[in-house]
């Protein structure tokens, strides 16, 4: 919320916005990257069945085969590049100057959240995108790359902070309120709310 609404006291606390996103980023990171590693050993061990079998494949082991290739394959296209990290510092400024920009969805107000379900118009974000020629370029990688490599982790990182600037903005404008503190203050006094 800070980085969105106030950039230039976002800059002071840059580390904290980084720290932030990384206890983010990095459980997910390694979630996608486990389902690779474990697609991929299923897949291995299908193999080597195959190969002790020395009789040739079974219909049943030639489905088995082709059912871990493709989750093999599906966990390859929802994992994210390895060198994600790399390029997180210029995403996430990308993703604050998208926040920022005000492109609200106006379904759900920019909350990506409608009624406790997840807004579908914008995949959750909340935010009109950007196309992607200029997401690239603001994120510093080729447009042809962008949408295969970038985007699902471009997206999922401006839901993510989006959602977690919601969560921010709601405590705050509580904090504000003084909402626990203003209806006991009525209750002492008598007042109806």
């Amino acid at each position: 919320m800070e980085a969105v609404y106030l950039p230039d006291g976002a800059l002071r606390h840059r580390p904290k916005l980084a720290e932030a996103v990384l206890a983010i980023v990095r459980p997910e990171f390694t979630r996608r990257a486990r389902a690779l590693a474990d697609a991929e050993a299923e897949l291995e061990f299908m193999q080597a069945i195959v190969s002790l079998g020395r009789r040739g494949m079974s219909d049943a082991q030639r489905r088995a085969l082709q059912q871990r290739k493709a989750a093999v394959e599906r966990a390859r296209a929802a994992a994210w590049p390895c060198n994600t990290y790399q390029h997180l510092s210029r995403m996430v400024d990308a993703v604050v100057q998208e926040l920022a920009s005000g492109n609200r969805c106006e379904e759900c107000p920019g909350a990506g959240i409608i009624d406790g379900n997840g807004c579908t118009v914008y995949r959750c974000t909340g935010i009109e995108p950007l196309p992607d020629m200029r997401r690239a370029a603001a994120v510093g990688c080729h447009r042809s790359g962008y949408p295969k490599r970038w985007k699902p982790v471009f997206e999922w990182l401006l839901a993510g902070l989006n959602q977690a600037g919601e969560v921010a903005a709601r405590k705050f404008s509580h904090a504000l309120s003084n909402g626990d503190g203003l209806q006991q203050a009525r209750a002492a006094w008598g007042l109806k709310m």
